[in-house]
């Protein structure tokens, strides 16, 4: 008997799957690999997302090989990764994470303590450290998407980052089946995930890290930014309303500088550059919304180059 997303009765659940997002290939991945080489495997697996010719099966010879599977996908593009991963997984709870998006300090400790709790949340994002703080084309990127997730706001709840979270499948399959039972590309990550995390009112708060690189230049966190306002405007279209969808970005964009500003003290350079990164965000969106994605996904990927410390 098959079970929706491809789950079926005869399959043992895993408790964990750690999902590494690395469209460029695992070459990408192998700093996060050598993060995970020391967490206990026995209830977990971990899987690297690539887009299938870039692989090159890099392997950690500290991790079992048959807890580390390359899954390999035909299509660019780490936001339909993330789609057909969650749909076929066996797992109970999954950790997606970035090939740039490192975990930090006890991120694995901590994020036990939180699953072991009486009441933790259906879906969690993390906070973040900077990793690449020296250019102010890598500090404008990091404070403009973990801008309100920062490790120094615990115990706020992080606000939702797309690309790096924490998932009970169960309470996020459930959620789908009210919207109709499909999933969406980019409906996980734009409409799902803020949606549980909005419904917790009972978990404990633990701080929960990861180290963020995005080692760029100004012209490229610039380009980076409005790429991915492009993706966005493009997947929303068949998920938001039309009405007052441009005050909707509007709002979405220039609001989202301000609040940041408020949250922490920014030099005049990093404000301007909240600013450049809200004005290109929202061209991109409105490119994305009535010219379509283009070769957004592929352009995207130029901003994440291999992780070096």
């Amino acid at each position: 008997m098959t079970l929706p997303f491809g789950k079926t009765s005869m399959t043992k659940e895993l408790e964990l799957e750690i999902l590494i997002c690395a469209p460029n290939g695992c070459n990408d991945a192998k700093i996060v690999l050598d993060a995970l080489s020391d967490v206990d495997l026995s209830d977990k697996k971990i899987i690297i997302l690539e887009f299938g010719p870039n692989c090159t099966h890099i392997e950690n010879p500290r991790l079992p090989k048959e807890k580390v599977e390359h899954r390999l996908f035909d299509e660019f593009g780490d936001i339909d990764m993330r789609r057909q991963s969650f749909e076929s997984s066996d797992a109970h709870w999954l950790v997606y994470l970035e090939d740039h998006a490192l975990p930090y300090g006890n991120f694995f400790v901590e994020l036990q303590s939180y699953l072991d709790q009486e009441f933790p949340a259906d879906a969690i994002t993390f906070y973040s450290k900077n990793g690449t703080p020296h250019s102010a084309g890598s500090r404008a990127v990091y404070n403009w998407v973990w801008g309100e997730s920062e490790a120094s706001l615990f115990p706020n709840k992080p606000a939702p980052v797309c690309s790096a979270f924490l998932v009970k499948r169960e309470s996020a399959v459930a959620e789908i089946k009210k919207r109709g039972g499909k999933l969406h590309k980019g409906e996980l990550e734009m409409q799902i995930i803020p949606e549980l995390i909005r419904k917790d009112n009972f978990s404990t708060p633990r701080q929960i890290v990861i180290l963020h690189f995005e080692d760029v230049n100004l012209k490229t966190a610039i380009k980076a930014v409005a790429n991915n306002g492009r993706i966005t405007g493009n997947l929303e279209k068949n998920l938001l309303p039309r009405q007052d969808w441009l005050m909707h970005m509007l709002r979405r964009y220039f609001l989202r500088s301000s609040r940041i500003r408020k949250l922490n003290s920014y030099s005049f350079i990093d404000s301007i550059c909240l600013e450049l990164m809200a004005i290109s965000g929202f061209i991109g969106v409105v490119v994305g919304r009535y010219f379509g994605i283009g070769k957004a996904e592929l352009e995207l990927a130029q901003a994440h180059p291999e992780v070096k410390i």
